[in-house]
């Protein structure tokens, strides 16, 4: 990252010079700061006289609930692919960001996952059987917005112009990287 992400010099190179690097951004944790921060600053000076990311977010390590660094000797680490399969990924990632701010070490702990999955997915659970139970009574369909797009309010259409906009940058970027 950047230069492997594109996969440089490899292919899109030209693209790369002028377009991905210096990087915006990166995150990485604090493990990280002395060896690979470095090597990706050194490399992009040596290539390009240049730094290879312009903004930066460490993030403090994920330690077992006791705050000990989990370990495989000491037995304390987790598989997340079994936290997947058994609480979803996305109620693992929202646990994770929720859980403390990126720059505090992180102390996970499995019940603090399963109250995240019951409270906060089990009520968008519940809303969305809600809604649905009652939409399907009422025999609701949503097949065109009830008010016109330039009727709707500034802020109503500036959002949705900040969700085009973002879908078309994303679907040029997918055909630049394939």
């Amino acid at each position: 990252m950047p230069f492997a992400q594109y996969h440089y010099p490899f292919e899109n190179k030209e693209w790369f010079e002028k377009k991905a690097f210096p990087a915006d951004f990166i995150c990485e944790g604090i493990d990280q700061t002395r060896g690979w921060f470095y090597t990706m600053h050194a490399i992009a000076t040596m290539l390009f006289d240049s730094v290879a990311y312009k903004n930066l977010i460490v993030n403090e390590l994920i330690l077992d609930k006791t705050g000990m660094k989990m370990s495989k000797s000491k037995g304390n680490t987790v598989d997340p692919f079994v936290l997947f399969e058994k609480y979803g990924a996305d109620a693992t990632r929202w646990y994770l960001v929720t859980n403390s701010p990126p720059w505090r070490p992180t102390l996970f702990d499995e019940e603090g996952l399963v109250e995240v999955q019951r409270k906060f997915f089990g009520t968008l659970l519940n809303t969305y059987a809600f809604f649905a139970l009652y939409a399907n009574i009422d025999g609701f369909e949503n097949k065109q917005p009830q008010v016109p797009l330039t009727k709707r309010e500034e802020i109503d259409r500036w959002i949705l112009s900040k969700l085009n906009s973002l879908v078309e940058s994303n679907i040029k970027l997918m055909m630049i990287t394939k």
